[in-house]
């Protein structure tokens, strides 16, 4: 019970982590919650910064999500808790505990939590 409440905590933390905001430091020296309307999302970097820091930021997002997957399948063994955790890694990353609880849209971690449980659950059952 403990290890599942720790697991669904931190992969909370995880997808609190903003990618865009990391990569708007690093490759456009800006702040992205400033930026064009003020959302902070893959799509603003892409128009304000380019495409590279743009893919950064999908494969960013995408691995912190099956980060937080894989740390409870591996604490855990449990399909449930697989899935808290990703839905928690998507809520951090829409309402960010670092960024004032605001943050990015639902679609790239969502699918990124339905593909990683997938993988992980047919692992795990058979």
């Amino acid at each position: 019970m403990i290890t599942s409440l720790f697991c669904v905590a931190l992969a909370y933390l995880l997808g609190s982590i903003s990618s865009t905001c990391i990569v708007g430091y690093l490759f456009g020296r800006t702040d992205m919650r400033t930026e064009l309307d003020g959302r902070i999302s893959g799509a603003a970097v892409f128009r304000r910064i380019g495409l590279f820091p743009f893919v950064c930021v999908g494969l960013m997002d995408i691995s912190l999500v099956v980060l937080a997957v894989t740390i409870a399948r591996v604490l855990t063994h449990t399909p449930n808790v697989m899935m808290l955790a990703g839905f928690a890694a998507v809520m951090g990353h829409n309402w960010s505990i670092f960024l004032g609880f605001r943050g990015g849209a639902w679609g790239q971690p969502q699918y990124s939590v339905l593909w990683s449980c997938s993988c992980h659950c047919r692992s795990v059952t058979g």
